[in-house]
């Protein structure tokens, strides 16, 4: 079995989180049915189901062995304040590193979400005007 990495901030289709967790799509679909994934949503407007890794580490699917973080950019990087001399040009701490990477992911999500509130509100007004 191989595990490859899996960013700790990512939300998975339910083929990538069956590929991810090294198992079949209806195991997946069996625990998502049955509410193992409490954080998972349906999106866009075909609602795709997306499910978060950390839902996927809580059902014991995904084991943390197989967690990365995603890099921190620059902009992060500056908005940790001064490093201290010698640092390894990393943030602080590790725990640092997964609120960093948490932020970006939920910067992301409201900036979809907004997307898609203005799309719907697009539709509603149209729909008024007829």
């Amino acid at each position: 079995m191989t595990i490859t990495a899996v960013d700790i901030t990512a939300e998975l289709g339910r083929l990538d989180a069956a590929q991810a967790c090294n198992v079949s799509v209806d195991t997946i679909k069996r625990r998502l049915k049955a509410g193992a994934f409490p954080h998972a949503r349906q999106v866009g407007l075909d609602r795709t189901w997306v499910i978060p890794v950390r839902d996927l580490v809580d059902a014991g699917l995904l084991p943390t062995s197989a967690l990365s973080l995603p890099a921190i950019t620059t902009a992060a990087r500056e908005a940790t304040g001064p490093r201290s001399p010698g640092a390894a040009g990393g943030p602080a701490s590790p725990q640092l590193a997964e609120a960093l990477a948490e932020n970006r992911g939920l910067r992301a999500e409201l900036a979809r979400a907004q997307d898609e509130i203005a799309f719907l509100r697009q539709l509603v007004a149209g729909g008024r005007a007829a």
